[in-house]
């Protein structure tokens, strides 16, 4: 599936308080924007987003 709806399914699903993980800076900046995973959490999730680079 998408990692990404699979961790904001599970965060909404066990009520977390915050999402913490990773990122290697590589979706953030440019072109990758839309396709970064990490990117994709921050808008869907329904909850905190911590990213540790």
């Amino acid at each position: 599936g998408m990692p990404s709806f699979v961790i904001c399914d599970v965060a909404d699903e066990i009520n977390a308080h915050l999402i913490v993980m990773g990122c290697r800076g590589l979706g953030l900046t440019g072109e990758g924007v839309s396709e970064s995973v990490t990117t994709k959490v921050i808008n869907l999730a329904p909850c905190p987003v911590l990213i540790i680079p």
